[in-house]
């Protein structure tokens, strides 16, 4: 037994919180992740709405961790493939004419904007969630205990340079996000140079949880780094970009496509993965808009102090605690956005 398997076990016996409990963490993290700064941790390279609070959020690490470590029992779903290869091309060749044929328009720094999403996962009760922010980050608003609007404010974060993939890397934001889109190249070879040359300088070796697990390869980084744009993106992006990243992604070998996904909301969309369906970006068969993100694990052992015993009562993990260890079964988490729209201010749909 170590260290690492009392930290996964500390909340098992913490029950679920309520939603209304749920929104006031989820705004402090939106916040603290739309304002940069700090240093680097895997679940702020995510900017997407988590209902969290301060227990919630060492679930989420915890998870993140045994689904990380958690052995996969082979393809989650029909993917990887000798003709996936030629499907990615054709799906996302769609995908890049339908996306390319819309009007470009770019949202001021201040413009609102209003979303829902929905969240699910093994044994939890789904959640809908409503929240706004503005396309700068700076802004950013939700219900809280009792329906009252909460607006949170923060300085526009202020980066060094020009470079848009610096910037976003420095501080994710809806408008941080659109700028970076707006920089890469057209072409798939040089969009991926792009890439690559942003994660030499900038990739830590952390987890991208929530859009590609872990990332150990140039083409799982490449993904990984690509996937965490688009989905940030949820406010506004550039069509052609966007287009330009689908054909770019097309290119990256391990690519599979799954036309036949179910996201949180019930939805069907199209999963594009690079780790045969255990980690999957969402992609509406309409629009081709991202809408989700789904996570899946074989299962995991896991281990919580044994009856009588608890983690904070013998010094947290200074002394010894007796363990059992837990075996859980398959899991998966997803999020979906159902809903953006540019609405007036905080409160209005």
């Amino acid at each position: 037994m170590n260290d690492l398997d009392m930290v996964r076990a500390v909340l098992d016996d913490v029950p679920e919180p309520a939603p209304a409990r749920l929104a006031a963490g989820r705004a402090r993290l939106l916040a603290a992740a739309t304002t940069g700064g700090g240093t680097r941790r895997p679940n702020r390279r995510v900017l997407l709405p988590a209902a969290l609070t301060a227990a919630a959020a060492a679930v989420a690490a915890i998870l993140a961790v045994a689904l990380a470590g958690a052995p996969a029992a082979g393809p989650v779903t029909a993917l990887g493939t000798p003709q996936s290869a030629s499907l990615v091309a054709k799906v996302l060749g769609t995908a890049a004419r339908v996306v390319a044929a819309r009007p470009v328009t770019e949202p001021r720094p201040g413009q609102w904007f209003y979303y829902r999403s929905v969240d699910s996962a093994t044994g939890q009760s789904t959640q809908t969630d409503d929240e706004w922010i503005t396309f700068d980050g700076s802004k950013s608003a939700y219900f809280g205990p009792g329906g009252q609007l909460t607006t949170h404010i923060g300085p526009v974060p202020r980066i060094k340079g020009t470079d848009a993939l610096a910037a976003f890397d420095t501080s994710i934001t809806p408008l941080t996000s659109y700028n970076a889109l707006a920089a890469l190249p057209a072409s798939p070879r040089a969009l991926l140079a792009a890439v690559d040359a942003e994660l030499a300088r900038a990739w830590s070796g952390q987890d991208y949880f929530g859009v590609t697990g872990k990332a150990t390869t140039k083409p799982q980084r490449e993904f990984a780094w690509l996937g965490l744009l688009l989905w940030n993106a949820y406010a506004a992006a550039p069509p052609p970009a966007v287009a330009a990243v689908y054909q770019a992604i097309a290119t990256i070998p391990g690519v599979s496509v799954d036309q036949h996904v179910t996201d949180a909301a019930g939805r069907s969309a199209i999963g594009v993965t690079d780790d045969q369906g255990q980690t999957e970006i969402l992609l509406n068969p309409a629009t081709y808009q991202p809408i989700g993100l789904i996570v899946r694990s074989a299962g995991a052992k896991l281990a919580k102090p044994a009856p009588g015993y608890s983690l904070s009562s013998t010094g947290a993990l200074a002394s010894p605690v007796p363990m059992v260890t837990h075996t859980y079964g398959p899991q998966t988490s997803s999020i979906a956005i159902v809903r953006v729209s540019e609405v007036s201010g905080p409160g209005q749909r």
